[in-house]
């Protein structure tokens, strides 16, 4: 099993339970809350992908951290985003895509996400994705 927390909203009170992640998802002050990548990175074996709003993500592990950037949208509503991104990354991952493939897909549909209304609503599906992805580098 492979075992994946986006803690939203985050608490103190879950972190006797983080040793049993594989990957943890927070954003920056959710990181903070939680004792911040060192602590978390020292007291358990899981990685991190942390979401950094309209900077992207960074996945850190105890070998390092690599940070990627998101696609750069004009922003309508956000409130959906960090759902959105957890969404399409643990979608990937159960298909058996690797972390940072994973990844990047979830952050494409989060971008998408930015750019409607609402919550539910908002959250584009698979096909939507690729379609706006293959649009966006054919602009490039």
């Amino acid at each position: 099993m492979y075992v994946v927390l986006n803690p939203a909203p985050a608490s103190v009170e879950i972190k006797p339970y983080l040793c049993y992640c594989d990957l943890i998802t927070p954003n920056e002050t959710e990181l903070d809350i939680l004792g911040g990548k060192e602590e978390i990175l020292n007291n358990t074996n899981a990685k991190l992908l942390v979401t950094l709003g309209g900077k992207g993500y960074s996945i850190q592990t105890k070998d390092g951290e690599n940070t990627y950037p998101c696609i750069k949208v004009k922003a309508v509503d956000t409130t959906a985003a960090g759902d959105t991104l957890s969404g399409g990354l643990c979608a990937k991952l159960s298909q058996g895509e690797r972390l940072e493939v994973a990844a990047a897909f979830g952050s494409k549909a989060a971008s998408i996400a930015c750019t409607r209304k609402g919550a539910q609503p908002s959250i584009p599906n698979e096909k939507e994705v690729e379609q706006y992805c293959s649009q966006w580098n054919n602009q490039k």
